[in-house]
């Protein structure tokens, strides 16, 4: 789902509550980083019969910008108290900075964690497989546990495109707002208010230099994204059974197997926000419950 255009700003779809924004040009010129305006890269096809396909090479960017999200081993809980996180980000940091990176947004959330970074294609995988490691070692000698507390494989989008920069960037700031942690961004592990901060005083930084005032930063997180820039695994348009529900969970406003017990306008409505994401509708009544013939019928912005 695009923004609305708005007259002589730099990107022809933004919301119609923002002043323009300053270039990124500007935040190239100062900081290196090399966003191209063109659209994202096309996704690979899906497998035998429209199925997923196996995980393929990751994909360079030609920014050096990735999301990167890297989640607990069959859900777990990845942090339990604030000393785990604070560890987390120490390594996070002291890594970035042996590899000459920089770490743009983050939040860490109960089970799993988002990154927006500048790095090296080079060192991506690196980068996060010391970092997780690291982690994973301390954390399992501090609660007395055994075995792998991340899942095999952190996932990692390329971001290429001024519009999906800006998505990546809310998205990931809005994660505890969808888990219902917070009403708002404000939240003590994120770089939402470190980032809000930064207007009133200091150096800001890449992300701060995209809007134009404190003002503007915080009503662009207030409108609620239902594009696809999530960082999660879409292949030849469908999302994996993994992350259907988390996808589903990011565009509703209850959980969705709420959803069929709503009055019928709201139904339908719930039920259009979730298509127009690219769930399937088999995803859809397996979240839901409701039936597919009313799915299937429900009209949606594609």
């Amino acid at each position: 789902m695009g923004y609305p255009s708005m007259g002589a700003s730099i990107f022809m779809d933004v919301p119609f509550f923002f002043a323009p924004l300053c270039h990124i040009g500007a935040v190239r010129s100062r900081r290196g980083y090399r966003v191209p305006t063109a659209g994202r890269a096309a996704r690979p096809a899906g497998g035998p019969g429209g199925g997923p396909m196996p995980r393929g090479p990751r994909r360079p960017s030609a920014s050096d910008l990735y999301h990167v999200v890297a989640r607990g081993n069959g859900r777990q809980i990845v942090f339990e108290d604030d000393g785990d996180r604070t560890l987390f980000m120490a390594l996070l940091r002291r890594e970035l900075t042996r590899q000459g990176g920089e770490l743009l947004a983050w939040c860490l959330m109960d089970n799993h964690v988002h990154l927006l970074l500048s790095v090296p294609f080079d060192c991506l995988s690196d980068t996060v497989r010391e970092v997780c490691g690291a982690y994973a070692e301390s954390f399992n000698r501090r609660h007395g546990r055994v075995g792998s507390l991340f899942q095999g494989r952190f996932g990692s989008e390329p971001v290429e495109s001024e519009t999906h920069l800006l998505d990546v960037v809310r998205y990931i700031h809005r994660n505890p707002v969808k888990a219902g942690m917070t009403e708002g961004c404000s939240y003590p592990w994120s770089s939402y208010d470190a980032i809000l901060d930064s207007f009133y005083g200091g150096e800001p930084g890449p992300v701060a230099h995209l809007f134009d005032s404190d003002e503007e930063y915080v009503r662009f997180h207030r409108y609620v994204d239902v594009s696809p820039h999530m960082g999660l695994e879409c292949r030849g348009g469908r999302f994996s059974e993994e992350d259907a529900r988390e996808v589903a969970e990011g565009v509703l406003d209850v959980a969705p197997h709420e959803v069929g017990a709503l009055p019928r306008a709201k139904r339908d409505d719930r039920i259009a926000r979730m298509r127009a994401v690219g769930l399937s509708v088999r995803q859809i009544e397996r979240l839901t419950g409701v039936g597919r013939g009313i799915i299937s019928r429900v009209k949606y912005a594609k």
